[in-house]
């Protein structure tokens, strides 16, 4: 991998000094197996398999629903102005989907197919152009690339195409400061270990990396403003938790 790379290890405080952000609570109406996270204005939106979507303010739940139209694995998601942007990878072909989630309902389904590759996570630039992060659809132990595409918001057609090296097997999540796209992969169920990745969006190259280490599967990656900077925010061990951006 061309990106330099350091560990970060768990401690009391949380992950390289960040407090865990809250708790969340086993959804009521469907499985308890959370995928993605994204922050919508002063509240966090959590997907679970099985088209469960939690709603969080202040540390609480305050909301439980089921999509409409169904959302099998919400892998990612990403806002979008009102709408939120989601990769169900629980399709036999991974599909990116458009929920709107005041009425808690899929509304268009995108025409993104990549043959060769699965669709994985997605996240929005500054601009508003759709990102998404593609596995290559091989065996999980030859899987050594994630396929990168950034799309005009209008006819859905790539305007940037590029591979770039992974270590581990999934892509759990993506986002986006700046000119920099941020990956979390990892080993999935029986990882020990998980990594956020920076790709330079500019030069088309892995940069920096972190390793959180004994943390497991995390699952999910949004970008988060914090005191005048930016973290990242993802979930392991049934909380959600903000990461220093590497």
């Amino acid at each position: 991998m061309d990106a330099s790379s350091h560990r970060v290890a768990e401690t009391g405080r949380g992950i390289d000094g960040s407090e865990k952000q809250f708790d969340l609570v086993a959804p009521e109406r469907g499985p308890d197996n959370v995928q993605s996270v994204c922050r919508d204005g002063a509240s966090w939106l959590v997907f679970h398999h099985g088209s469960v979507m939690q709603v969080y303010a202040d540390g609480r739940l305050i909301r439980e629903t089921v999509i409409a139209g169904e959302l099998v694995h919400p892998n990612d998601s990403a806002i979008r102005g009102d709408e939120v942007i989601v990769c169900d990878a629980g399709t036999p072909t991974p599909v990116i989907k458009r929920v709107d989630a005041a009425s808690a309902r899929v509304t268009e389904v995108y025409p993104i197919e990549h043959p060769g590759w699965r669709l994985a996570s997605v996240a929005i630039d500054e601009d508003g152009l759709l990102v998404t992060v593609s596995a290559e659809d091989i065996a999980l132990d030859r899987r050594y690339r994630l396929l990168i595409n950034r799309y005009d918001s209008r006819t859905l057609r790539p305007v940037q195409t590029f591979t770039c090296r992974t270590e581990d097997t999934y892509s759990q999540g993506c986002t986006i400061i700046g000119s920099r796209l941020y990956l979390n992969t990892n080993d999935g169920a029986a990882a020990d270990d998980a990594r956020i990745t920076a790709v330079d969006l500019g030069e088309e190259r892995s940069m920096e990396a972190v390793l959180l280490e004994g943390v497991g599967e995390t699952e999910g990656l949004d970008a988060v403003a914090v005191d005048g900077g930016h973290c990242l925010a993802t979930v392991f061990r049934r909380a959600v938790h903000l990461v220093s951006a590497p």
